[in-house]
């Protein structure tokens, strides 16, 4: 079974630098993996790193689908509290 709040944290680890070395790539993958499962926090993560080109290529498309998504998922647990 995958831990995926551990996943986030060690995503937030390699995006910030703290105490493992930079890597935007691996934050990349986890904040993916859990984006694709449908939190809001990692989809929104994933779009600014498309929209600057951290650890993927620059891409505004993809940018503004998981901000999207991100949105979309936010106003939905609004709406159902």
């Amino acid at each position: 079974m995958v831990d995926l709040a551990a996943q986030f944290k060690f995503a937030n680890l390699y995006r910030k630098k703290i105490s493992l070395a930079q890597d935007y790539e691996t934050a990349v993958n986890l904040y993916t993996f859990r984006a694709e499962h449908g939190n809001a926090v990692p989809q929104y993560k994933l779009g600014i790193m498309y929209n600057f080109g951290f650890g993927v290529i620059e891409d505004y498309e993809t940018s503004l689908k998981w901000h999207i998504l991100s949105a979309e998922r936010e106003r939905h647990l609004l709406i159902n509290k």
